[in-house]
């Protein structure tokens, strides 16, 4: 299987680092339908500088997408499910009032308190926010499509998610936004490519963008976003290590005069 350490791409980059550019493969309606290489060169070079990470309550894990239905929330909850499976106290924000309600509904779960619980995991509608906030160890953010409401809190989580569909109809979305002056922090951020094939993957997302240092997963498909694939639960296990093993670690106990027992 693919070694999902090899998906992760260092943060830095030598400044004068050779790169052979070569000029797009595939152009679909006068598109083109790979990365433009030329525009992120110029991006890398304008934000070498990283940005200060800022925690809301405990941990919070951003997830959003930049289209509709690249499977921002089935993702929410298979990392849910992952860190439940591991004995961590997690939650999940759906900011989608609609979808709140449809999962609960689909479930049959009843609404109490801005929350419903399933298979051991809160879940909390965006009035809930601070709740979960304040009662969770981990707290994930179902964001769904970002927009201007949602952005501010995405940015302040201290793992992001960016849900990516590399379709060539909407290539040219993620290269806007990897390649934007606004967002100072884009190589903070996990891409996660999904349904997408491997060999498309590594010639088309891996290879060019590990050059520049942005951090780029492959998902593969699951039978269920409560019971995910031993390939994502590898992908998850790397981006969330430190924090399944922080919490695998037994405190250390003492007697009454501060000696070991």
């Amino acid at each position: 299987s693919e070694d999902v350490e090899e998906n992760v791409m260092t943060t830095h980059i030598a400044e004068n680092n050779d790169i052979a550019v070569s000029e797009p493969e595939e152009v679909v309606d006068g598109k083109i339908a790979d990365f433009n290489l030329f525009t992120i060169e110029r991006r890398v070079e304008k934000n070498e500088l990283g940005t200060e990470k800022v925690v809301i309550g405990n941990i919070s894990i951003g997830v959003t997408e930049l289209i509709p239905r690249t499977g921002c929330t089935h993702v929410s909850f298979e990392i849910a499910s992952y860190l439940n499976d591991k004995n961590c106290d997690v939650s999940v924000v759906m900011f989608d009032t609609n979808s709140f309600n449809s999962t609960a509904d689909y479930l049959g779960c009843s609404i109490t308190n801005k929350s419903f619980k399933y298979s051991g995991i809160e879940f909390y509608c965006s009035e809930g926010y601070w709740e979960a906030q304040g009662q969770h160890k981990i707290t994930i953010m179902d964001f769904g499509v970002q927009n201007n409401e949602n952005i501010s809190l995405y940015e302040k989580c201290q793992i992001k998610l960016m849900m990516c569909d590399f379709s060539y109809w909407n290539a040219e979305v993620i290269e806007r936004y990897i390649t934007s002056d606004n967002i100072a922090y884009s190589k903070d951020v996990f891409y996660l490519f999904n349904l997408m094939g491997n060999e498309r993957f590594q010639n088309k997302i891996k290879e060019p963008l590990t050059r520049y240092g942005f951090k780029v997963f492959r998902l593969e498909q699951s039978s269920s976003c409560m019971n995910s694939c031993a390939f994502n639960d590898n992908v998850y296990s790397f981006i969330l290590g430190e924090i399944v093993a922080e919490k695998k670690e037994a405190p250390v106990k003492k007697g009454f005069f501060g000696k070991r027992t």
